[in-house]
């Protein structure tokens, strides 16, 4: 049950890194996200066989608050519930929260850098693990039409275990200040110790609110 706690931990702190959160500051701009998760993951443990994670769902909220044109810091709250593993019923719950700081490699560009702190506490059936790690990523956002953009985002983590992780976007604003998004992040991380695997999808929906 440890190895499944080590790598539920890591698969939850790769699932969740898009745009950042952050506070309201006079005169900045601030993109506020809250959303909806369909999740699944599968988990590959050495010896025993793949496990598939699903019929969950989770809510979360990030965003990210621009300092400068430039720089700006993020963060992000993120809770996942999982009630089957290969069709079988567990209570699973994974909490996320990650924060850190961006740059802009120009400004106006598309492209940006970020790293962040990220934390994971996982609970599962009862049994609880924490865990705290960190990310960088590189990202960008490409404007299609008036209001639609097109984001994406592909990174490394480590929490315990390591990886890769990419995700893809699309973000609609129906007035100056409400917009609606979706996007999916694929993780896929690695063990150095057992060599156990596992791939996390999330499916994230949700309304986003721009302040200045």
């Amino acid at each position: 049950m440890k190895n499944w706690t080590y790598g539920l931990a890591a698969a939850a702190a790769m699932a969740a890194a898009l745009a950042p959160s952050a506070t309201l500051a006079a005169g900045s701009a601030v993109a506020l996200d809250a959303y909806y998760v369909i999740p699944e993951f599968e988990l590959d443990i050495q010896g025993l066989g793949e496990a598939t994670f699903d019929e969950g769902d989770g809510l979360g909220v990030k965003g990210r608050f621009e300092l400068t044109p430039q720089v700006f810091v993020a963060g992000e709250y993120q809770s996942n519930s999982y009630d089957e593993v290969e069709g079988e019923p567990i209570d699973t719950e994974i909490k996320l929260i990650r924060g850190g700081a961006g740059f802009r490699l120009g400004p106006g560009s598309p492209f940006y850098a970020l790293g962040e702190v990220i934390n994971v506490e996982i609970d599962i059936e009862g049994e609880k693990d924490d865990e705290t790690g960190y990310g960088v990523h590189l990202g960008a956002a490409a404007p299609m039409s008036s209001g639609i953009d097109l984001y994406g985002q592909v990174g490394y983590v480590d929490v315990e275990a390591d990886g890769f992780e990419f995700l893809i976007g699309i973000a609609m604003m129906v007035s100056p200040q409400i917009g609606l998004f979706a996007d999916y992040r694929n993780t896929s991380l690695e063990d150095d110790d057992t060599e156990d695997e596992l791939t996390l999808s999330d499916v994230r929906v949700g309304l986003r609110i721009l302040l200045q």
